[in-house]
């Protein structure tokens, strides 16, 4: 079973933010699911990381590569952060193949700003498209998957969730989107349904330029890291994929699961705050061992 090729031959998959410039992560997913057969949307609002516009995009350009390497993809430009346009997304596939069996929810705009200093605008924009934009995304496939009575949601997270300078609506973004993945899991799996989530580490045109960084330059050497990434993903998205409402770190070939659990802890029926503080400086292992 190793060593037999995982396909997705007569499936269609939407991949967000697939668009970027090389290398990208969503370009990565992308390619790797069409190398494997998948028909493939790929889906990018046309503006950069920072939803200004400072980096070329064209969801175009990806869907040639997929063509001219024999396969079969249809570019997408409408947004992930609202619902209609979300919808519209999907339409795309449906009116082109008639289905919908994968989703990879990759899109999503990001400014390293500090709490204090990002603007309302740029904060909004950042939960519209990483939560929100997962959130109509996953509602706008459902009921087709549903009533396939199969499906795979692959949703993007971050390490920014436990906690990063400059990345604070980031991270509570996708700490939401941990808890989307957590509990369309649960509601999902009646339905063939299984969600699961991604925390990709990977060299990426985008990165560099969040510092002012010359691109090219930085990423010289670093090898085929968001290939790397895409192999979890794709497997992720494959009828055969065992884990639901997973949250994998992928970087480099290391692939980690991040758990929430919660620990022995204390019960004291008398509790005070003082007690608490007891609790938590003398017998500190009692909450965390």
């Amino acid at each position: 079973m190793a060593t037999e090729e995982m396909r997705f031959d007569g499936q269609v998959a939407i991949v967000t933010g697939g668009g970027s410039p090389a290398p990208s992560l969503g370009r990565a997913y992308a390619k790797y699911l069409a190398a494997r057969g998948a028909k493939v949307v790929v889906n990018r609002r046309g503006r950069g990381y920072d939803g200004r516009g400072t980096t070329p995009v064209s969801p175009h350009e990806v869907v040639d590569e997929i063509i001219a390497d024999g396969g079969e993809a249809i570019g997408d430009l409408h947004s992930v952060a609202d619902s209609h346009s979300a919808r519209e997304v999907v339409h795309t596939a449906i009116d082109r193949w008639g289905r919908v069996d994968i989703l990879i929810n990759n899109a999503g705009v990001n400014m390293h700003s500090y709490f204090d200093e990002i603007s309302d605008d740029d904060l909004d924009a950042v939960m519209q498209s990483h939560l929100y934009g997962h959130l109509w995304m996953a509602r706008a496939v459902w009921p087709h998957m549903r009533a396939a009575g199969r499906g795979r949601i692959v949703n993007v997270v971050s390490e920014a969730l436990f906690g990063s300078p400059a990345q604070v609506v980031y991270g509570t973004a996708k700490a939401g989107v941990i808890g989307l993945t957590n509990n369309l899991a649960a509601e999902g799996i009646r339905y063939g349904i299984k969600t699961n989530a991604v925390s990709p580490v990977a060299a990426s045109y985008k990165h560099p330029l969040m510092f002012n960084h010359d691109p090219e330059r930085a990423l010289k050497d670093r090898g085929d890291e968001v290939n790397q990434v895409a192999a979890v993903v794709a497997y992720l998205s494959h009828e055969d994929c065992e884990p639901n409402g997973g949250v994998f770190y992928a970087s480099k070939g290391d692939v980690r699961e991040y758990r929430m659990y919660e620990t022995v802890g204390i019960s004291d029926p008398d509790l005070t705050m003082e007690r608490m503080r007891h609790q938590l400086v003398a017998r500190h292992g009692l909450l965390t061992g």
